[in-house]
This record gives C-alpha cells, sequence and structure tokens, in this order.
C-alpha cells in the first residue's frame, strides 16, 4: 500500500534526539513526522514505580567547559522551554581499605573504549533536570503537534533513486514517500534497512567496527538513609578486574522531587558482548554489581524495599568510525542524515543526542530556507541553575 502524499521530512526514532529534532523544525514552521516503533521519548523517559516517577538509569550530565554552551541549556533557551536544573560538583569516591577515598583513575586499565564511557559519568561538575527528564520530554511534546507523530512503525527498508532516499517501508508494508530523512537511532540498523550495495562496504565496516556496551541499570529503594552525598561512587570487582559497578543517590540531588518515603540509589554497569555471551540474561553481572554495592554499602541490601532492573543491549557505545559529510549526510546520500546519541560530537550520551540533532535540524532549515538566520549558541546567565 502506497501513501501517495510525501512526508518532506521524515524522523526515524521517538527519542531525545527525534523530539528535539521534530521540536526544532516545528518552531521553524517546516513539516515532518516522527516514526517510532517503541514509547516516545526512548531512554530518557520517566517511570511510576510505587508511586515514584523515576528516571532510567543514571541521567546527570556533565555541565562542560561552560554553561552557555551545554547543548541541553542552549536547547532550553532556544525552544523558551520551561526546565529547572540542579547542579553540584562533588568529585567521585572509590572504596579503599574499608573507607572511601577520591577516585583518581583506572590507572593501567588498557579499556579505551570502556574507560571513555564511563568517564563521561565521572566528571565532578553535573547538571540534572529538576524533577525528572520526563519534563523535558512532556515539553517537547507539547510544541510537536499529535498528527505529526506515528507510533508502532517500524522502518523496515527504504527506497533509493541515484544518490537520494524516496521512500521508507514501514512495517514490512506500508511505503511513505519522503524528501529528507533523519535516522536517529543506533546507526547499526543501518545495514538491516538499506538494500545491499547501497551503503559502501568500506562503511559498513566502520560501522562493525564500534565496540557497544549493554548497561545494565539497577535502581534500589531503601526505608533507611543509606547516604548524604551526591557524588558518585565506583569500584571494580577482585577477580575481574574489567568489571566497574557506578552508583548515586538521586533521592540526594533532585530536591525538588518528592522521596521523603525512600532513598532511592541508582547503579549501571557496562559490559561487552563477547562477556554476555556466557551470561545471556546478565544474571552473572547483576550478581556482581550486588556484591560491590554490598562492600561499599553493607547496609543497603538488607534495607532494600523493592528495586528495578533494567538491561538495555547495545545502547552505549560511540561510532567514531562513522564518517559522515559536513552537513552530517550519509556518504553517497544527499538526503539522509545521522543523529543520536551514537554519533560524532565531542559529547556522549543525552548531550550528544541533543547536539547531533540540533545540528542536523540547523543544516536541513539551512537548505529549505538558505535565508533564515539561526541562533547557533546562546548566552546563558549563570542563574539558569538552581543551587
Amino acid at each position: 500500500m502506497a501513501n501517495q502524499k510525501k512526508t518532506p521530512i521524515a524522523i526515524i526514532g521517538g527519542g531525545i534526539s527525534g523530539l528535539t529534532l521534530a521540536a526544532l523544525l516545528e518552531r521553524a514552521g517546516l513539516d515532518y513526522l516522527v516514526i517510532d516503533s517503541q514509547e516516545l521519548g526512548g531512554m530518557i523517559r520517566g517511570q511510576n514505580e510505587h508511586g515514584i516517577s523515576l528516571d532510567y538509569g543514571l541521567k546527570s550530565v556533565p555541565i562542560g567547559s561552560a554553561l552557555n554552551k551545554n547543548p541541553l541549556v542552549v536547547l532550553k533557551e532556544r525552544l523558551g522551554l520551561r526546565l529547572q536544573f540542579d547542579s553540584w560538583t562533588e568529585p567521585p569516591q572509590t572504596l579503599a581499605k574499608n573507607e572511601f577515598v577520591p577516585f583518581v583513575g583506572f590507572g593501567e586499565n588498557k579499556l579505551r573504549i570502556l574507560i571513555t564511557e564511563y568517564n563521561y559519568y565521572l566528571t565532578p561538575e553535573r547538571i540534572i533536570v529538576s524533577q525528572g527528564w520526563q519534563k523535558l520530554v512532556d515539553q517537547l511534546l507539547q510544541i510537536i503537534p499529535a498528527e505529526k507523530i506515528m507510533t508502532k512503525s517500524h522502518v523496515t527498508g527504504v527506497g533509493v533513486s541515484d544518490d537520494a532516499i524516496t521512500s521508507l517501508t514501514l512495517n514490512g508494508s506500508t511505503q511513505l514517500n519522503v524528501g529528507r530523512v533523519v535516522c536517529t537511532l543506533s546507526p547499526s540498523v543501518l545495514s538491516e534497512i538499506f538494500p545491499k550495495g547501497v551503503i559502501s562496504v568500506k562503511l559498513l565496516q566502520r560501522i562493525s567496527k564500534t565496540q557497544t556496551f549493554t548497561a545494565i541499570n539497577l535502581d534500589l529503594a531503601t526505608t533507611q538513609k543509606i547516604s548524604e552525598a551526591k557524588n558518585f561512587f565506583i569500584l571494580n570487582d577482585n577477580v575481574d578486574q574489567e568489571f566497574y559497578v557506578l552508583g548515586q543517590f538521586p533521592s540526594n540531588i533532585d530536591t525538588a522531587r518528592n522521596l521523603s518515603s525512600v532513598q532511592i540509589s541508582s547503579w549501571l554497569t557496562l559490559v561487552d558482548q563477547e562477556s554476555l555471551q556466557d551470561d545471556e540474561n546478565g544474571s552473572k553481572a547483576i550478581r556482581t554489581m550486588k556484591k560491590l554495592i554490598k562492600r561499599m554499602f553493607p547496609e543497603l541490601l538488607e534495607n532494600v524495599k523493592w528495586e528495578r532492573l533494567l538491561v538495555v543491549p547495545t545502547s552505549i557505545g560511540h561510532f567514531e568510525h562513522l564518517q559522515l559529510e559536513k552537513n552530517g549526510t550519509l556518504p553517497g546520500l544527499v538526503n539522509f542524515w545521522v543523529a543520536g546519541a551514537q554519533v560524532g560530537g565531542v559529547h556522549r550520551n543525552i548531550l550528544n543526542a541533543i547536539q547531533s540533532s540540533t545540528f542536523a535540524a540547523d543544516q536541513i532549515i539551512r537548505q529549505v530556507d538558505p535565508q533564515r538566520i539561526l541562533r547557533s549558541s546562546v548566552e546563558v546567565p549563570a542563574q539558569t541553575l538552581s543551587p
């Protein structure tokens, strides 16, 4: 079944990257369609647990070298979002001889890629959206009209003519004619949706070079207040020196959220795909996580009221070998952009998702209206943050 009307801009993915892009295009007066097969908001949406709205995993972000250049803060000012931020500066700590001491680095560890991903969380100066990241999702969705969102739709193929994408195939049967496309999903999906020969073998090899990690997130709710600390804690396993667990007490940071009945601690470990081959459901990794948590906070696991586990395959990793054109398009295709948390930029995770989508939006807007003047950066006063 063919859709005869052409969609000017198709956005594949309704996570923070896709929603950022859509909101910017909406403010620019352009027509587009967000296509997603799952819940909007992706991994930054909140979820109600026992009457409490919680983020998924560890969601604070580094402030960066200058607050007014932080992609999250710039997006807030550019779209006029009504967000408040909590900020803090607390160096990470580790455990040594049963005492918490400053964490000074990973030493001689040769796992450069893994260490890079962990270092994203260990920058002392950090901010978080007050009352949870779902507030950001909600405000972006207030900008985006409901009729410009298509859910329960999975892109299963693309149509190509010469050097341009002409259509998308949805759910294996529906054809959507398109003018421009932005993929905000992991670049690993490109080999699945493109016909053989459209993407060069060299480019596919670059994509396959990327080492990705499965993120195992464990949230623990305790009736007893275990710690007053705001900093991250990190500890590695004595047996498996490559295994680290990273944690924090979000209850001590997001003071605007009502968490008086319990204290929440959030813990994360990253596991490579090879390690998961013998541990498909992550049960061994989860046991090791809890062993390290107990070593740091013996009373924590004894007072757990409830816990929440989230395992997200291949969600962490940066496709640094994927070389895009200067305007962010895929080489050989003039109307197909690649954005998202794992592509380009100097940031990681949420910040990179916002920055790469902002860049793609600006490139498309300039193409549609070359005379349009865009704000590439916004000076933001320091009082934007709540201490």
